[in-house]
């Protein structure tokens, strides 16, 4: 979150207010060294969710399926869903979650949207990946609101 004259700004998604973009809480998330503690994913709304839902989902979908060779040639479902994630409303950021059993294709999936200038063109937003195990302890309807790739 970018300072100004010492106070935290809300990124460009929450102007009004961080709860705009932040719904209800989906899961907790602790890794099992946990050093840097819970990870807290809640349901993305207002601004994130539009952008999403009209522009950033299609984009991503579009591109992964031009770039990534172990994507197309999986067999396995990849979704693309959106999550707010900080410890924090007001420092969580929304989450593109690229959500797959096969490990290989999704990570090779995260590291050519990260690499690409896509998510440059979406001051805010961040990318990560997950299997479905994960995502369904997360609360299984926000996989709903994915794409399949």
């Amino acid at each position: 979150m970018p300072l100004r004259y010492g106070r935290r700004t809300p990124w460009p998604y929450a102007q009004g207010s961080p709860q705009d973009s932040v719904g209800a809480l989906r899961g907790i998330y602790r890794p099992p060294l946990a050093l840097l503690g819970a990870i807290y994913y809640w349901e993305a709304k207002g601004e994130a969710r539009k952008v999403f839902d009209s522009d950033l989902r299609a984009t991503v979908v579009d591109f992964l399926k031009k770039h990534s060779d172990k994507a197309q040639e999986s067999g396995s479902y990849m979704s693309v869903a959106l999550f707010i994630v900080g410890r924090r409303p007001e420092q969580a950021k929304p989450t593109v979650m690229l959500v797959s059993d096969d490990k290989a294709a999704r990570k090779e999936a995260f590291q050519l949207i990260r690499d690409s200038d896509i998510l440059a063109q979406y001051p805010g937003f961040e990318i990560d990946h997950t299997d479905f195990e994960k995502l369904m302890a997360l609360g299984g309807s926000a996989a709903a609101s994915g794409s399949r790739h």
